[in-house]
């Protein structure tokens, strides 16, 4: 597997290097053709390689993975990069880890919640819930597992589709809390009103204070 991220990593290094070529060669120039060739092979190379089976699981698990798919996401094509966000989503127990990485990650998973639907977003929810509760309270532990999750709340509290994972997700996030696991201050301010959660769960007493509990314990970092 490292071998094969160093190969994607020269590919990603040679692909802006034929960006930065491309930028500085006037319209017409004879190196142009050749050097547009080479920035589709890389970015060819780029695509088979993050499309391999398995393959971006085990790049996760390792910090120069991390940082080689962040780098690698304004580059792939707009189909590409949302499988890609979606895939990210649903491994965020990988990414998670209160690095100097967290902040780049956020910007990326903040417009992929923002950009796609309830609907498409329910897959990597659903890959969220089904984690062992305890990684899940360890999630909420970290400035971008807490934003995240809550972030994803937040979607679902506005507009409301009512699937039975959002109630899942609201139920064991609650059930966290409610037990006393740490919760993180968020990267960004959310807004956490009484009603954000309305729409996805009749809240019990207990779900309440244990809400009241988020609300207090993620103030704007």
């Amino acid at each position: 597997m490292l071998i094969q991220l160093e190969v994607l990593y020269l590919a990603l290094l040679d692909l802006e290097s034929d960006q930065l070529k491309l930028h500085a060669l006037p319209t017409g120039a004879p190196l142009r053709e050749q050097v547009s060739e080479a920035e589709s092979l890389h970015l060819s190379l780029l695509h088979q390689g993050l499309s391999r089976p398995g393959f971006l699981a085990d790049c996760l698990a390792v910090p120069k993975g991390r940082t080689l798919v962040i780098r690698c996401l304004p580059h792939l094509a707009h189909h590409r990069a949302v499988a890609v966000c979606s895939q990210l989503l649903a491994s965020l127990h990988l990414l998670a880890r209160g690095e100097t990485l967290d902040t780049r990650v956020w910007l990326v998973l903040s417009h992929h919640i923002k950009t796609q639907s309830c609907e498409a977003l329910e897959p990597p929810v659903r890959a969220i819930v089904s984690r062992p509760k305890k990684v899940v309270c360890k999630l909420l532990a970290t400035p971008l597992g807490s934003t995240t999750l809550l972030s994803l709340l937040l979607k679902e509290g506005v507009t409301g589709s009512a699937s039975g994972v959002w109630s899942q997700l609201a139920s064991i996030i609650l059930t966290c809390a409610a037990e006393g696991a740490a919760i993180a201050a968020t990267i960004v301010k959310l807004e956490l009103d009484d009603s954000s959660l309305d729409r996805v769960l009749n809240l019990t007493d207990a779900q309440k204070a244990a809400w009241q509990r988020i609300q207090k314990s993620v103030p704007a970092s």
